[in-house]
């Protein structure tokens, strides 16, 4: 999970680099870039809950 947060902040700082004058092209790369952005967000906020929670489950024993 971390890696797809890392990679969609990437990919979001790279539309960045996209130099354009006609406003709707504009608008499209501040959407994409949002929506990479909530993604990145999402996915870094599931990678700490689910670290959380391996954190916090039960040691399992092993009988042999």
């Amino acid at each position: 999970m971390q890696d797809v947060s890392n990679d969609c902040e990437s990919l979001a700082y790279a539309l960045n680099l996209i130099e354009t004058a006609d406003p709707a092209s504009k608008g499209v790369i501040v959407a994409v870039r949002s929506a990479l952005l909530a993604h990145s967000e999402h996915a870094s906020k599931m990678s700490a809950d689910i670290m959380g929670e391996l954190i916090t489950q039960d040691e399992v024993s092993i009988n042999e």
